[in-house]
């Protein structure tokens, strides 16, 4: 008769090595040594980095000048300040009525909604009113009256 192997060789993924694995006949050592990590390929980070201007999906059709993409860099990175600065003077130097408009809508995007302004007024309104109403309506409390010799108690004798 043949005797079983004392190891077995398990197949890997494409490209490792083929490991021996310990068979309930293995040897001591061999099941004292815990199983090797798979190794995971790391991705390359891409050198290039995308166009700030066509991240942006409504710049998109805007077209080339330098100051406005500056303001559009700016706006992609959080500078709004820049951004509210900037594009009244870009509108005003601009020649290209295109470039006019683009820059108005960037600044135009920075601005708080206004129906955000009128949702807050009413707010404050109803605020006011229920304020109102409440005070308006209270009942006036009357002192309380300490009764001049205790009341017994209805179960007591």
């Amino acid at each position: 008769m043949s005797e079983p192997s004392t190891e077995e060789t398990e197949s890997g993924e494409e490209g490792e090595a083929r490991e021996p694995r310990a068979t309930s006949e293995g040897t001591a050592a061999a099941e004292a040594e815990p199983p090797a990590k798979k190794r995971r390929k790391k991705r390359r980070k891409t050198t290039l980095e995308p166009d700030p201007v066509y991240d942006l999906p409504f710049a998109r059709s805007w077209p080339e000048d330098p100051e406005l993409r500056r303001l559009v860099e700016a706006f992609s990175r959080g500078n709004y300040a820049y951004v509210r600065e900037n594009a009244p003077r870009v509108t005003e130097r601009a020649a290209d009525p295109k470039v006019k408009a683009a820059a108005r809508d960037l600044r135009r995007r920075i601005d708080p909604d206004p129906i955000a302004g009128v949702l807050l007024l009413v707010a404050i309104g109803l605020l006011v009113m229920l304020a109102a109403h409440y005070l308006g309506h209270r009942q006036e409390s009357q002192p309380v009256q300490k009764p001049s010799r205790p009341v017994p108690h209805p179960t007591s004798t």
